[in-house]
């Protein structure tokens, strides 16, 4: 028998799920510069130069992999979002995966809400039985 406990987790599950799938962009690009995906050449320039210099291997008094990967990363980065015929692709690329997943778990809560509807409407039929 599905309680309104079950249906609430189901909502909250459904809920975190679609902010999560839409705080995520494929590589994590404009989370490494840590900008926004709207954001100006400029701002993405500042950012990148920002974090280049945070992880450039020359500026760390240890040289370890994860610098250099780090580092390389930003530049991964910034060679796609600073050229704009790439940067509109990893967009449509962010769009098409948000926009999939982010249905499947919207189509969920409604159900999950349905579902909800129907037992407090059961449940309020039965009290009256009483």
């Amino acid at each position: 028998m599905i309680t309104r406990t079950v249906v609430i987790s189901f909502l909250l599950l459904c809920s975190s799920m679609l902010y999560t799938v839409s705080s995520q962009d494929p590589l994590g690009y404009y989370e490494l510069l840590g900008v926004e995906p709207d954001a100006s050449e400029s701002i993405i320039r500042a950012a990148y130069i920002r974090e280049a210099e945070r992880w450039h291997p020359n500026n760390q008094w240890f040289s370890s992999e994860e610098v250099t990967s780090k580092f390389k990363e930003c530049n991964d980065a910034y060679t796609l979002l600073s050229d704009p015929v790439r940067r509109e692709m990893y967009d449509k690329q962010f769009d098409n995966e948000l926009g999939s997943w982010s249905s499947i778990f919207a189509g969920a809560v409604v159900i999950g809400v349905i579902l909800y509807a129907l037992i407090e409407k059961n449940s309020s039929y039965a009290s009256a039985d009483r």
